[in-house]
């Protein structure tokens, strides 16, 4: 597993030294100005992915610019989930109303202002008896049958959230179970965004550590996750 981490961390820095050149104008460093010189002089410098950094932000076109930044934005963004390590784990479910209503980018974006890592994540679709099995521990309640049809009448997706304190931190940002509430109490969650009811929510979370390894176990396969990961 540590090989391939070191592997796909490698696949990235080739990718950036790739965006590098395509990024890198035609022109040719001196000191810190970018001057064309003769390449048989001394001080000639080719640009490459090191020397671009010391290449003042404003000579670079807008272009070259704006495609570097997002790329490196991007590679840190992924080195910080690739290499955290001992972080608490939860599970996080954008309900079939999230999903229709085009909030999945809004809740991944607010869950990555707010500091979690989207460790892995896949969109499925449950049936009568998934949905029976996974929500298990309302059975006995009134509102099962209508929670099992409402969980059935669209796509889902499932995601692995990490980060320090990840289940009371995501439970917080997705707000009260009630969406009214929510909208009231805690106006800038997850839920006063797309929720509508108690049961028509948008989102889930686990509610402990424990229900957060039973619930990532019971979506995402031994291979996926490592046992150190849970």
């Amino acid at each position: 597993r540590r090989k391939k981490r070191i592997k796909k961390i490698k696949s990235h820095l080739a990718l950036m030294l790739s965006f590098s050149r395509f990024c890198s104008p035609p022109r040719y460093i001196h000191g810190f100005r970018a001057t064309k010189l003769n390449p048989s002089s001394s001080n000639f410098a080719p640009i490459s992915f090191p020397n671009l950094l010391l290449i003042p932000m404003a000579s670079l076109s807008p272009r070259y610019l704006l495609i570097f930044l997002v790329s490196a934005f991007f590679h840190v963004i992924r080195f910080s989930c690739y290499s955290a390590t001992g972080k608490e784990k939860t599970l996080a479910m954008i309900k079939p109303d999230g999903l229709s209503g085009n909030y999945e980018d809004q809740v991944k974006k607010m869950a990555l202002d707010s500091g979690f890592c989207i460790l892995r994540e896949r969109r499925i679709q449950f049936d009568e008896g998934t949905a029976m099995s996974f929500y298990a521990e309302h059975s006995s309640k009134s509102f099962f049958p209508s929670l099992i049809k409402y969980m059935t009448s669209g796509p889902v997706l499932v995601m692995i959230l990490e980060k320090e304190n990840a289940v009371a931190d995501w439970r917080n940002l997705i707000g009260p179970t009630d969406a009214e509430k929510a909208k009231v109490a805690h106006p800038h969650s997850i839920r006063a965004l797309c929720g509508v009811s108690t049961e028509r929510n948008c989102v889930h979370g686990s509610d402990s550590i424990q229900s957060a390894l039973r619930e990532i176990s019971f979506f995402f396969d031994v291979g996926e996750v490592r046992h150190d990961e849970l």
